[in-house]
């Protein structure tokens, strides 16, 4: 029997590649990133793609030769966070999921990071005040074009109405598209 393209092996965040905007690469958000001081957010709903921007982001930055330390703070133990000041000065913090900390600890982190110069990229759902990288959501075209590499067939006629079902979450889309292919 085959996978069903669907299940979360495929569709985790960094499984599939970011599809980023018509003009724009990772290239062109790291040069951002890069010439804005090294701060920034990536803003959006829950799954809309800023796990897996990150994942790229990072590679990216990797390739570049910089020293870059990602943290996903859904799946990492929180109080592990004051080890990670120890980053040298010049690497480059990412921290996927910065809305989960607590204010004092986010505080400190932005403070921290500012005063050993680590360059510093969050994600999250609200802006924490860093500069705007990139704002994330998901669009008939972006989820029609996700479904075509998972499958490599064209998207049911029902992907629109699951887009619009799920407020634009693809990973929601995603588990119902999955529930389907089950059937």
């Amino acid at each position: 029997m085959l996978s069903n393209p669907y299940s979360t092996k495929f569709t985790r965040p960094g499984a599939i590649a970011y599809q980023c905007a018509p003009g724009k690469s990772m290239a062109y958000y790291a040069d951002c990133f890069l010439s804005s001081g090294r701060r920034g957010q990536v803003v959006g709903p829950h799954g809309t793609g800023k796990s897996t921007f990150v994942i790229a982001f990072q590679k990216e930055l990797l390739s570049r030769g910089l020293d870059v330390c990602l943290v996903t703070l859904h799946s990492f133990d929180k109080s592990g966070l004051n080890n990670l000041l120890t980053l040298k000065p010049g690497s480059i913090l990412i921290l996927d999921g910065f809305e989960q900390l607590p204010f004092w600890r986010r505080f400190r982190i932005l403070q921290s990071t500012l005063w050993h110069k680590i360059g510093l990229l969050t994600t999250s759902h609200v802006s924490f005040g860093l500069p705007t990288l990139l704002e994330t959501s998901v669009d008939l075209e972006t989820a029609k074009n996700l479904v075509r590499t998972l499958t490599g067939s064209e998207p049911s006629q029902n992907l629109e109405s699951l887009l619009e079902k799920h407020n634009g979450n693809l990973r929601e889309v995603f588990f119902d598209l999955y529930d389907e292919q089950e059937r």
